[in-house]
């Protein structure tokens, strides 16, 4: 994932989902135009099953972050295995 200015925009090849604030300023050759801020479920489902079927090619694995303040000890520690 990466952020990009709309002046640096490339256009992806393909048909895309494409929501948000910024959607509208962004061309894209099929656009599936959303107008929400960020995809209902509805359309991340269809989506999903999409690439489920093989309509959409899959996607590399994205890590997932933990924000580092959220990722610490309990200031007691940790609690007592269980009996």
């Amino acid at each position: 994932m990466q952020a990009v200015s709309v002046a640096d925009w490339q256009t992806p090849q393909g048909r895309w989902l494409v929501a948000g604030d910024a959607a509208e300023a962004l061309t894209f050759d099929e656009p599936v135009r959303s107008a929400s801020s960020t995809p209902d479920p509805a359309q991340i489902a269809s989506v999903a099953l999409r690439r489920l079927a093989g309509d959409l090619p899959p996607l590399k694995a994205l890590p997932l972050y933990v924000d580092p303040p959220e990722a610490k000890l309990p200031a007691d520690g940790l609690r007592a295995a269980p009996v």
